[in-house]
């Protein structure tokens, strides 16, 4: 391995002697801002010598803080330190945190340069090989090309006889079809003719029968109607 050169063989099963550049790595990403520290809380005022709190009035500091008060303002300093000490350390535990993961990407980075370099070397020795073997791989292509040539001509061959032997058959299919076609329109059209003769002669039939009803009925009312004239002529004569 060459750390000057940027040049690295690409991986591939084919020979070739081409260098291929690897593209140089990225800049590390910038570190996100670190927040500023807190403010810490202002020093307290001196306090006054032992037993002599009564220059100040019964105070210790000077700010008029009692004892009690005294006391809450170093609890809440001591909090404020406690505080900013946490969020030092949650700011140490996040760089650690990201130095970690960069030192793991690198060394995934060397492993993939080494495995590179491995494939690199494994290609020089695949292709020594095949300039050994190319006259007898090409003349083997060759021949398996032939034999696959000699294979499609036969499926052709084969694919148009079973062409031709489908459309006999779809031929066949079609004049039977064509035949029950004609045979079927044949006893249809005999059928419909029978029917519509059939019931012609029921017309025929109700026809007559309804002519026959209708003139007794008229023969009925013609002679009521005479009997009727008969009567009235017969009442005003004897008036």
């Amino acid at each position: 391995m060459n750390g000057n050169s940027n040049y690295r063989f690409k991986h591939c099963c084919h020979p070739s002697n081409t260098l291929v550049p690897i593209q140089p790595m990225a800049p590390p990403m910038p570190y996100p801002p670190v927040l500023p520290l807190l403010t810490p809380p202002p020093p307290p005022p001196p306090l006054y010598p032992f037993n002599q709190h009564h220059f100040n009035n019964g105070y210790y500091w000077k700010n008029g803080y009692s004892y009690p008060g005294v006391n809450q303002q170093l609890m809440t300093n001591q909090e404020n330190v406690v505080w900013q000490q946490r969020a030092n350390d949650g700011i140490i535990k996040n760089e650690n945190k990201k130095l970690k993961e960069k030192d793991r990407q690198i060394e995934e980075l060397l492993a993939k340069v080494a495995s590179l370099e491995k494939m690199a070397q494994e290609n020089a020795e695949l292709r020594a090989k095949l300039h050994e073997f190319g006259d007898m791989e090409v003349k083997k292509q060759d021949l398996e090309l032939r034999e696959f040539n000699l294979e499609i001509s036969e499926l052709k061959r084969a694919e148009a006889d079973s062409l031709m032997e489908q459309l006999e058959e779809s031929e066949k299919c079609r004049m039977k079809a064509e035949e029950m076609v004609r045979m079927w329109e044949s006893c249809y059209y005999h059928d419909v003719e029978k029917i519509l003769k059939q019931n012609e002669d029921k017309l025929q039939a109700q026809r007559a029968s309804d002519e026959t009803f209708w003139k007794r009925q008229l023969d009925q009312m013609a002679r009521k109607h005479e009997e009727d004239k008969t009567e009235n002529d017969v009442v005003y004569i004897e008036k």
